[in-house]
């Protein structure tokens, strides 16, 4: 997995310097960053801050797959509704966990104790709310008539509330099990989560349409808002007396998916007594699955599909506090005592927040592709790391995106604060950053990570050269606009033929491309021989653009090749300096004309002329043969053999009848570069 790693590149050059390979300086340095990586035991502030985590105390495994719901009575003792085998288990310290509940129905979601001191468990397939004395004496307490009891609360009174789907209704049910009625028929299919709002009410959230409906001590309902994503999976009451809703992402009923705008995540928000909403954090995973009250500053939050454990301040502040893994957090509690438990999906543990940190934990960072192989340099850590405690970082490298496929051993880096990577030069690196302590010291702190490398030079690549006639720009006249630029110098270009004049024909572009694999600057020297020669004549030297124009005048004539040579040693020192040459395709300079020789006429009875002569071109071949009588049309003939196609040909042709008087014939003989030779003969027409 190639990295994307935020990356600064530190370059201390003056202000028009050449670009060269210079070593850059890669930072781990915010909660994105360590997001990509692999953290173990510890836990992750908004600005990147690492910190060993709190551990977790294991209070009982009920060996189901999920623990739904928890709830606990006035003695202390703990509730777990679980699934998928519709359970209910009595949980006390240092005792294994007691089935007190085997439902016929494969889940129990939610539990609640009543006023009573017994519990309540709300059930799916059927709908059923069970009542369960300590003992484990269960009956049926309310036919409910819905697919899904999602969440119980009881009211002052001891009136039951049951959040229901899928007919999305909160329904009040009495003491003795008499459904009363639906206090609120949403909108929506399911009724997910209800919370009390401290002042005998609820608060409703639904899924479909990620609605919060405020239902009063009078069950009046009214909506109060509507969120962004398409689930209020879990709500909290905050210590501020503030709700917090945990959303969960996802498309709302009838929305369209080609045009909304699609967040990486879940999001939780913040909502007033007067029903104004702010999301205050936005998840890096789509689940908020569970939320509780952790302390008067800060809510706890449980995402998924990965199983992370998030603590929320009422300003928005985030911090990563475990990372849980294949365990998701799908219920939390907090106990009268204060702390927190969480019931874990997949593994159907119970588990209890602490209060210290862990002894120990690490960070591995995502790797980092440097594109070409690098060699690595200096790395420096910003740690706090008081007496007792250390954070120990290692590096490794390879040339597989995949650390799996022959990449180096694990490398420690000596004085980490200062150190130098020791680990091979390679494309790929990365860093293991391990956490200790001791029983009394506190934790230690990881800040920042920054390394710096700088890749080996690679020789530039050149794509092919060409030569081509040059063909002139139209030079503009005085009253049109221009740049000032000489047209002299810019390439032409075939597309624009028409508005160009024919240049001087021994003038020829020669272009190439190229590129450089460290996004050097390249400089350029040309040479040229004609095919044959063994000896290359320079051209030019330090060309910085991939063309040149080339008066081919004072270079001998024939088959020619010229050489383009491209280095980057403007951006390097001439030891290290890489080059990379290209050859073009022969081209032929020839600016002497053919020549027309020996040049007679024969007068036939009709009037008609005869032309024979030869004609001979030094360095190519000849290739179109023209007359002209009296200065008129070009009419066009052919040499003898029927074929212009070699440097000498003989010429013998007649022209059409004349009219009785003197007439010169002109004959004109043009090589491939249109170069001309003629001759012409004078010729009397007798009198018919």
């Amino acid at each position: 997995m190639n990295s994307t790693l935020r990356c600064v590149i530190l370059v201390a050059a003056m202000a028009g310097a050449a670009a060269a390979v210079v070593p850059k300086t890669w930072y781990i340095a915010s909660a994105k960053d360590v997001e990509r990586g692999d953290v173990e035991g510890l836990s992750v502030g908004d600005d990147g801050r690492m910190a060993l985590a709190p551990t977790f105390e294991d209070i009982g495994d009920t060996e189901e797959a999920f623990v739904w719901s928890l709830a606990e009575d006035d003695r202390g003792r703990i509730y777990a509704a679980t699934g998928t085998q519709g359970r209910l288990y009595l949980l006390e310290p240092g005792v294994e966990p007691e089935l007190v509940f085997d439902s016929p129905q494969t889940q129990l979601q939610a539990v609640a104790i009543g006023p009573d001191g017994f519990a309540y468990a709300g059930s799916v397939p059927d709908g059923i709310i069970y009542r369960i004395s300590p003992e484990g004496t269960a009956r049926v307490f309310a036919h409910t008539g819905e697919t899904y009891v999602w969440d119980l609360e009881f009211n002052a009174a001891g009136y039951l509330y049951a959040a229901t789907g899928t007919g999305g209704v909160v329904l009040k049910i009495d003491p003795t099990g008499l459904v009363i009625g639906p206090v609120l028929d949403s909108n929506d299919r399911h009724i997910m989560a209800l919370e009390p709002d401290g002042y005998g009410g609820f608060y409703a959230g639904t899924e479909g349409n990620g609605l919060v409906y405020h239902i009063n001590d009078d069950d009046e309902a009214r909506l109060i808002f509507s969120a962004e994503e398409k689930e209020i999976h879990t709500m909290v009451l905050g210590p501020d007396g503030k709700l917090y809703i945990g959303a969960v992402h996802g498309r709302r009923n009838g929305a369209d998916d080609d045009n909304e705008e699609r967040a990486p995540g879940g999001g939780v928000y913040r909502l007033e007594p007067s029903g104004a909403g702010t999301k205050i954090w936005q998840a890096p995973y789509p689940l908020i699955l569970s939320m509780a009250v952790q302390d008067e500053e800060h809510i706890l939050v449980g995402v998924g599909p990965r199983g992370v454990l998030y603590r929320i301040g009422v300003d928005g502040e985030a911090e990563r506090v475990s990372d849980l893994g294949e365990s998701q957090p799908t219920a939390m509690l907090s106990r009268a005592d204060g702390s927190v438990l969480i019931g874990m999906g997949n593994s159907g543990m119970v588990k209890r927040l602490g209060d210290a940190p862990g002894l120990e934990g690490a960070f591995t960072s995502d790797t980092y592709d440097a594109d070409l192989v690098t060699t690595w340099g200096r790395v420096e850590m910003h740690a706090d790391a008081p007496s007792g405690t250390r954070i120990a970082l290692d590096s490794r490298t390879g040339n597989d995106d995949d650390p799996a496929h022959d990449w180096s051993a694990w490398r420690g880096v000596r004085n980490p604060a200062g150190g130098v990577v020791e680990s091979p030069a390679a494309r790929f690196i990365q860093f293991r950053a391990t956490f200790s302590r001791t029983d009394v010291a506190p934790t230690p702190a990881l800040h920042s990570l920054a390394f710096t490398g700088q890749q080996v030079n690679v020789a530039p690549v050149l794509a092919g050269a060409r030569v081509a006639p040059y063909r002139q720009a139209r030079r503009r006249s005085s009253n049109e606009s221009g740049n000032g630029d000489d047209a002299s110098e810019r390439p032409a270009t075939s597309r624009s033929s028409s508005a160009r004049e024919n240049a001087k024909r021994s003038l020829v572009m020669v272009r190439w491309g190229a590129s450089d694999p460290n996004s050097d600057d390249l400089a350029y020297d040309l040479s040229y021989r004609r095919v044959g020669d063994e000896i290359w004549k320079d051209l030019k030297s330090d060309v910085t653009r991939q063309y040149i124009l080339w008066d081919t005048e004072g270079a001998p004539e024939g088959l020619t090749v010229v050489r383009v040579h491209a280095s980057d040693r403007p951006a390097n020192p001439w030891t290290i300096a890489q080059s990379d040459e290209v050859v073009t395709e022969p081209f032929l300079i020839d600016y002497t004309g053919p020549v027309v020789a020996s040049l007679a006429s024969d007068v036939r009875p009709d009037g008609a002329v005869r032309i024979r002569g030869t004609g001979q071109d030094a360095t190519g071949g000849i290739h179109a043969g023209a007359y002209s009588i009296d200065s008129g049309e070009w009419l066009v003939f052919f040499p003898d053999d029927g074929m212009f196609d070699s440097p000498e040909e003989r010429i013998d042709f007649v022209t059409e009848i004349l009219e009785p008087g003197s007439h010169t014939i002109v004959v004109r003989l043009k090589d491939a570069l249109e170069n001309v030779g003629a001759a012409s003969v004078d010729v009397v027409i007798p009198d018919r």
